[in-house]
Parts: structure tokens; sequence; C-alpha cells
């Protein structure tokens, strides 16, 4: 496959770059329910702080499944799109943040995961993760020569599906276009726009194809969706404290996932769905979740489906903080 286009560009235009086998369309208006926010989150708290005292900026993605993390007391947060914040990493503009799998492997040499003895923290999923669909007009392996829509949210999960389509199952390539208006053949929705679609099926898509689902299917390992990284010249102690924050948040949110459930019910679904939809998330890694990040990060290099970052085509997995080099095993197409 060639290059996979990243979402680049100043302010709040989004460009596409690079070259593949993309049609350019003009970005759509961005989803009021993930504006940005440049709000500081908590007061007073000693943590998280760079060493001149200066509170640390985050980028949090703007989704329901990333409510366990919150609240990140003293830091300040700007909550976005996984495309957002890549950009705002890829422009070394964040002390760190709940980065997409996908941007962290470009910007490698200057993030890094964080995590504790109890493991790395991020959004990943064992079985299926209920918000990131492939919707068709016709089973996916029809998709040959077809418009599959994109969501221009998406930095990882475009490049699983370019992996299920391309490589598992071998079709000759769609025709991928950024921006979803549903009239083409097939689009590709994650985040809260997917749990919308969940609860009130469109009818003109007989197929709703869940990515994770695939993935697990295929590999029999867990789909890593995102990443908490900080900048690698953050001190001992910036990065410690930076830690002790995802955790403390993280062991408050998991308990208040029923709350959370409760506040968001509406359009994405009734308490009791989404507070399953929360809890079949895993929020810190285990060898499993390490096995698919790893197996991931190789799939997509060795396709050339990324755009690499000074530190990509390093031999060893870039420093988790807490364990060494994975090795993982390769894919295949699938069967007759």
């Amino acid at each position: 496959g060639g290059p996979l286009p990243a979402i680049d560009g100043g302010g709040n235009r989004a460009a596409i770059r690079a070259v593949g086998p993309w049609e350019e369309r003009p970005a759509a208006k961005p989803n009021a329910d993930l504006a940005p926010s440049r709000r500081g989150v908590g007061r007073g708290a000693l943590f998280p702080r760079a060493d001149n005292g200066v509170r640390l900026l985050l980028g949090q993605l703007a989704y329901l499944n990333t409510r366990p993390f919150e609240p990140l007391r003293g830091a300040r947060v700007f909550r976005g799109s996984p495309a957002e914040i890549g950009r705002l990493a890829r422009a070394a503009e964040l002390d760190g943040g709940l980065f997409s799998a996908a941007d962290l492997f470009t910007v490698e040499d200057r993030y890094s995961p964080i995590g504790d003895p109890g493991g790395s923290f991020g959004i990943a999923c064992r079985e299926q993760a209920g918000s990131v669909f492939l919707l068709s007009r016709r089973e996916p392996s029809g998709l040959g020569g077809e418009v599959v829509e994109i969501t221009n949210e998406t930095s990882t999960s475009v490049l699983l599906l370019r992996l299920y389509l391309e490589h598992r199952l071998g079709i000759e390539r769609p025709r991928y276009r950024r921006g979803v208006t549903r009239r083409h053949e097939a689009a590709l929705l994650i985040g809260d726009a997917a749990l919308r679609e969940r609860e009130h099926p469109d009818p003109a898509f007989s197929y709703r194809l869940d990515l994770a689902a695939a993935w697990r299917e295929w590999t029999g390992l867990p789909f890593v969706f995102a990443v908490w990284s900080a900048r690698r010249s953050l001190t001992a102690s910036a990065r410690a404290g930076l830690r002790d924050t995802i955790a403390r948040g993280l062991e408050r949110g998991v308990e208040r996932i029923p709350e959370t459930a409760e506040r968001a019910a509406g359009p994405l679904g009734d308490p009791d769905t989404l507070a399953a939809y929360l809890a079949d998330f895993t929020y810190r890694f285990g060898e499993g979740e390490r096995e698919g990040l790893a197996l991931f990060r190789r799939e997509v290099r060795e396709k050339g489906l990324v755009e690499p970052g000074p530190g990509f085509f390093a031999d060893r997995w870039m420093d988790f903080d807490f364990t060494a080099n994975l090795a993982s095993p390769a894919l295949g197409a699938a069967g007759p």
C-alpha cells in the first residue's frame, strides 16, 4: 500500500498531505461535541507540573470511552479528535496526552508510553470496540474499486480498516475519501458518532463490521487504539507526577463508570448499555495489549501505511515504562 495521508494544517483548517488512493474533498465542519477546549482541570494540585512550575499541557481524546481517565487534576487539558491531538503532537505542542496509536508511531522520537507497575495507560479492547464501525451496503469483500468514506476524526482506525480490507481480505484497494456523507458504498465511523449509529442504525447499510472484533478474529490479540504518552524531555519527577495524576484519575474514573454512563445516556444509549460499553475497554495494558500494539505497529510500518517520524524505524519498540522489547507474529491474508 501507498503512504497514508495525514491530517495536517494550521488553525481550524484540515489539509490532506502525501499521496495515495485518496480523493480529496473539503473537510467537514467540526463536530460540536468534539470542540477542543484549553480549560484547566482542577486547581491547586501539585501535579502534573514541569520543573519550572508550569502545569503540563495534555491532549485528551474527546470521546465517552476516555472519560474513565478523568479528572486529570492540576493539568491544562486540550480536548479534541485523534486527528487534532495527533497534529499537536507532531508539532511538539503537548507535554503528553492520550495519543492515537498511529500518531504515537510517528512521534516516537519525542514521546514514549507512560505507565506504572500496574501497566501502561491507554484505550484497548479484547473483544469488540462497540464504537469503531465499517458501515457497508454490501459485504466488505465486495468493496474493491468502491468509495469508502472516512471520518475526518480518525488516525488509527483508518489504518486498521486498510489492513483488514487490503491485507486480510486481499481485495483491490477501495477509493478512500475523507468526510462522511453516507452517499457512497461504505463509511468508517468512530467514537460517539459510532455509538449513535449503534443506537439508531442507518437502514441504508446492510453490513456493520466492528473493526476491533475483526482484528481479534484475525490475530487472536486485543487491539490498542490509544496510548498515554509523555514527552521524552520531561524530567523524572515531572513524568512521575503525570503518571500519578493519570493513575489517580483512572482509579476514580473506573469507580464512577455507572455515573458517567447515567450522565451520557440519551442519543448514545441507555445507562446500562453505556456502562457495559465502558466496562468492555481495558485502560491498563497487560501482555496481550502490548503484543497487539507491537504487531499493529509492525504491520503498518512494513506496509507503508504511516509516514514515519525520525525515530520510527528503530529496531526496538520504543520504551514502555515497564517492559522490554516485544516479538510479534506475522499477519496473513484470509484463507480460501
